[in-house]
């Protein structure tokens, strides 16, 4: 697992808004609400969110739940989608990506056929026992990246898997190939 500083290139409608890069560090500074609070990202934030690429077009992003959004149960998508907000079931992505931003958080289990990427935000829900394994998976044939401080409370099955700046998965992790073994 990779676990060097990295970051985000925004393309498409994202990149649009030249402040985006910005506004997610600002917002993974900020917490999601299991660490520190601080006003402005550091340094080393605002490099970790321009290097990874994210192309909504090649991601197929069709989706978007906005900041302050809940989705009440599970959602399935024909594509990818994009979560800013709050899912309290699974987030199921047919054909495209599944990206939750700072802030986003999905508490059930995620599946996507492309990449998963964890951008400051929170998948699954911790396990009662600390002993125990998390009853949620994320779930992805391909790439799954972790940017910190989003946390995957997860069982994770991954074609490839990065975590960065402190980005983790709080359940385990087993190569796709594995599933089910």
């Amino acid at each position: 697992m990779n676990t060097s500083a990295t970051a985000v290139h925004l393309h498409g409608d994202l990149a649009e808004d030249a402040s985006n890069v910005h506004r997610l560090a600002s917002l993974a500074s900020r917490g999601n609400g299991m660490g520190a609070q601080t006003a402005e990202p550091t340094d080393k934030q605002k490099t970790a969110y321009s290097e990874i690429v994210i192309d909504p077009a090649r991601e197929r992003l069709s989706t978007y739940i906005a900041p302050g959004a809940v989705i009440k149960g599970s959602i399935e998508v024909g594509e990818g989608a994009r979560v800013a907000g709050t899912v309290t079931g699974d987030l199921i992505c047919a054909n495209g990506s599944a990206v939750i931003e700072p802030g986003g958080e999905v508490m059930g289990s995620v599946h996507a056929s492309e990449r998963v990427i964890v951008m400051g935000g929170r998948v699954g829900t911790p396990a009662s026992d600390p002993n125990a394994r998390p009853s949620t998976e994320l779930v992805c044939p391909g790439e799954v990246i972790v940017i910190g401080p989003g946390v995957a409370h997860v069982v994770a099955y991954y074609g490839t898997l990065n975590a960065y700046d402190g980005g983790y998965i709080d359940g385990g992790a087993r190569p796709y190939s594995k599933r089910g073994q």
